[in-house]
């Protein structure tokens, strides 16, 4: 691991608006503390395990406690950080402290964990000529809802990737005013497969009513995103996922992006997020963890807006009810992203799902499903990577 095992990371955070928060993370400071000394002073393997998981857990509640600290004045708020800190409050021994950082991998960090479906394309992107445009026509946003998610999603993205400004091959190829108004701005522009990116993994709203998720098991996910604030998201996102079968079932476009695959790649992996710019509504810095900027060759826009293009190009119906990727999903992966990173989580989570043993099963780790597959894996992987 990036991070040693062998002594305490977390940093000694001072809480000037709060000491009574501040208290509670004194709590989780000693449970690292605690764990990395019983690491120090394993004297089997069972153990040594053991303590490595302990850490890594620690760090996770600890960072989240950083990290929801200063997103306090986001779009996210404060009540992810009160939460967390409710939780240490009426649970502060070193034991629950753990059990509630394995929770947070399990139930937060591993459902922002979202693969691509389509396989990762080639990283180069070709300049678009100007004879590839097709006879399509311009219909499926004028079906409304019946129209797909990636239709809509690409009409409000303007057809292309939301980081790299790269078009989607496919709408070029059967969108003749899109082919026609790039040709028109005499401007260089590359295209490639652009794909349909869900922040938080869709499968969380399958087969869930909104009114059993505090008795279902199998919707952990959502009551902490309830706790954390988001029941007017979480309730519409189940309500979209449970409407007719006629319709797409994750047509909710606050919970898509349009990405090229490297990127989506990057994203759904925790190696890329976007920071919310402070002051600047749907506008965020690019940011990557570890080594992921050097993963993909694409050009980055190291800051982004998103906003509905569809009136303006209105290369189909100029619908404006086309909305944004949510804000506040948006930054709570963010957290998630640097927690992972920064807690050594990310690491481990990329070595059981990467392992043999384990690749047949990669989805459990998308819709909080067989945790405890995962977390058998988590125990011996945190010693060998120590």
């Amino acid at each position: 691991m990036s991070l040693p095992l062998t002594k305490p990371v977390l940093p000694n955070f001072k809480w000037p608006e709060n000491a009574v928060v501040e208290s509670s993370y004194i709590s989780v400071l000693e449970a690292e503390s605690s764990a990395v000394n019983s690491y120090n002073m394993s004297k089997n393997e069972a153990s040594r395990q053991l303590n490595a998981a302990n850490i890594v857990n620690a760090r996770v509640v600890g960072f989240l406690y950083q990290q929801f600290f200063e997103l306090r004045e986001t779009a996210l708020g404060n009540k992810p950080l009160t939460q967390v800190h409710k939780e240490v409050v009426s649970s502060p021994d070193e034991t629950a402290i753990y059990a509630h950082g394995q929770r947070y991998v399990d139930h937060l960090i591993c459902p922002f964990r979202t693969k691509s479906k389509e396989g990762i394309a080639s990283s180069h992107s070709s300049r678009a000529s100007s004879d590839h445009a097709g006879d399509a026509h311009d219909v499926e946003l004028q079906t409304g809802a019946r129209s797909s998610p990636r239709t809509r999603a690409l009409a409000r993205d303007y057809y292309r990737c939301a980081v790299t400004g790269i078009y989607d091959n496919k709408s070029l190829k059967t969108r003749e005013k899109l082919s026609m108004q790039l040709k028109s701005s005499e401007e260089n522009y590359y295209r490639n497969l652009v794909e349909t990116c869900h922040i938080l993994n869709n499968s969380l709203f399958e087969n869930v009513e909104p009114s059993s998720i505090r008795e279902n098991n199998e919707a952990t996910a959502l009551r902490i995103l309830r706790d954390f604030g988001m029941e007017t998201l979480v309730d519409s996102l189940l309500r979209t996922a449970n409407k007719a079968a006629s319709e797409t079932r994750s047509s909710n476009l606050c919970n898509i992006i349009s990405l090229t695959s490297n990127v989506h790649h990057l994203f759904g992996e925790l190696q890329m997020t976007f920071q919310p710019v402070k002051g600047e509504e749907d506008t965020y810095l690019v940011k990557f963890m570890g080594d992921g900027r050097q993963r993909t060759a694409e050009m980055i826009n190291e800051k982004i807006i998103f906003r509905n293009w569809a009136p303006i190009h209105r290369i189909a119906e100029a619908r404006t009810d086309l909305p944004l990727p949510d804000a506040r999903l948006l930054i709570l992966h963010c957290a998630c992203a640097h927690v992972a990173y920064l807690s050594g989580a990310g690491e481990l989570l990329d070595d059981i799902l990467n392992h043999d043993d384990y690749k047949d099963i990669g989805v459990l780790a998308e819709d909080g499903g067989s945790m405890d597959v995962l977390r058998a894996a988590l125990t011996p992987l945190a010693a060998i990577r120590a």
